[in-house]
């Protein structure tokens, strides 16, 4: 999932919100919640706040976040575009309706 923010945790249904705010680093947990099981392993803790280029990591999230926002939209296009200009044809429509309602 990656970085998970505290205010979404809080969020989260309540057994794997507490078993989340109750690990320690390095952890691994099965959590039940009524019929689903998770698997959740916390790597580590940070501390909230704003970050610098100079953070380890923080230049690549925010180019792969670039990146990905980026190919999201030209798919979106893409896919818009072939939409706008497809053509669609029924053929068995089309030969029910040439036949008088016979294949």
């Amino acid at each position: 999932m990656g970085l998970v923010p505290l205010s979404a945790i809080r969020q989260a249904p309540a057994a794997l919100r507490d078993a989340v705010l109750a690990m320690e680093p390095g952890r691994a947990r099965v959590v039940n919640d009524g019929s689903v099981l998770r698997i959740v392993l916390l790597v580590s803790r940070e501390q909230a706040g704003q970050r610098d280029l100079s953070t380890p990591g923080t230049k690549d999230q925010i180019t792969e976040a670039l990146k990905a926002r980026r190919q999201q939209l030209l798919r979106d296009a893409y896919l818009s575009a072939l939409r706008a200009d497809a053509d669609v044809t029924n053929y068995v429509a089309r030969r029910l309706v040439e036949g008088n309602g016979k294949l």
